[in-house]
């Protein structure tokens, strides 16, 4: 959560925990986690809205999730 929000995302309500980033105008994307129990592992997904395809080719979606996720995880500069 702290990433997202450094990142300039806002905590939403999905999942366990869930935030939203706007990468581009008109493009958001939704990072939602799920703790683990003895049932299931522990999970993230990233979502985005269904529109997105009219705004930007598959292989550059792709780019763009692995860049914000990179980003996500990078240690914090202070």
């Amino acid at each position: 959560m702290r990433a997202g929000r450094r990142l300039g995302g806002g905590e939403i309500l999905y999942g366990d925990k869930g935030f939203a980033l706007e990468v581009f105008p008109k493009i958001p994307l939704a990072y939602i986690l799920w703790k683990g129990d003895e049932e299931f592992p522990a999970k993230l997904g990233v979502l985005f809205d269904s529109t997105i395809q009219s705004h930007l080719p598959l292989d550059i979606i792709w780019c763009m999730v692995a860049e914000t996720t990179r980003r996500l995880t990078a240690p914090a500069v202070r």
